[in-house]
């Protein structure tokens, strides 16, 4: 009987003695399960993400900065007529040339010249049209009385009006025209008091 006991005991102190054992049995076994382990997260996936972040905030901040800039350009170039230092635009202006001062007033001015022939004194009736110094019309008229003088006039009158339209006042001087050089003195007489009646 006392050693019946003493296998119970034995068998009980075995007993305990299994169960941490299966116990370390059963997580050995489960640790071969993959469904059991535990697997830590992935760093570098959340490296990744966080740099696919950082670049995607950086393009957003880059735009933003040059929808601004360009609003501020349109603003500065269209607010109030001025013009940024980067988009100012210079002009230069050409001075233009004064008006030349008349020395002449315009008009229409006749006067009778006079000269001196071999039939003794003849005169020609000059009509002249100024405009800012140019003589832009023009007549003349024979006052001859003798027969020689009247021939001499008649051909000047015929070809002067070339050396006489157009050209300024202050450039008349005529010498001889078509032959005749007497003529052209009473013409030249009758110019002077036509400047001076004129002058401005």
């Amino acid at each position: 009987m006392k050693n019946e006991k003493n296998l119970k005991k034995i068998s009980a102190i075995l007993a305990l003695m299994a169960i941490p054992t299966a116990a370390l049995a059963g997580c050995t076994q489960g640790s071969d399960n993959p469904s059991n382990v535990i697997t830590p997260p992935s760093t570098v996936q959340t490296t990744d993400q966080n740099n696919t972040a950082d670049q995607s905030m950086s393009a957003t901040v880059i735009d933003q900065m040059t929808t601004q800039q360009t609003s501020m350009e349109q603003n500065t170039s269209m607010g109030d007529g001025s013009t940024s230092g980067l988009s100012m635009e210079t002009t230069s202006t050409t001075p233009t040339a004064s008006s030349t001062t008349s020395t002449y007033k315009d008009g229409t001015y006749s006067a009778t010249g006079y000269y001196t022939s071999p039939a003794g004194q003849e005169h020609i009736d000059v009509s002249l049209t100024l405009k800012n110094d140019v003589v832009t019309a023009s007549t003349v008229t024979a006052g001859a009385k003798m027969a020689i003088s009247v021939n001499m006039q008649k051909m000047f009158i015929d070809n002067y009006k070339q050396y006489v339209d157009g050209k300024n006042i202050d450039d008349l001087n005529l010498t001889q025209v078509s032959g005749s050089s007497l003529t052209p003195g009473g013409f030249n007489d009758a110019v002077a008091k036509i400047k001076a009646e004129a002058k401005a």
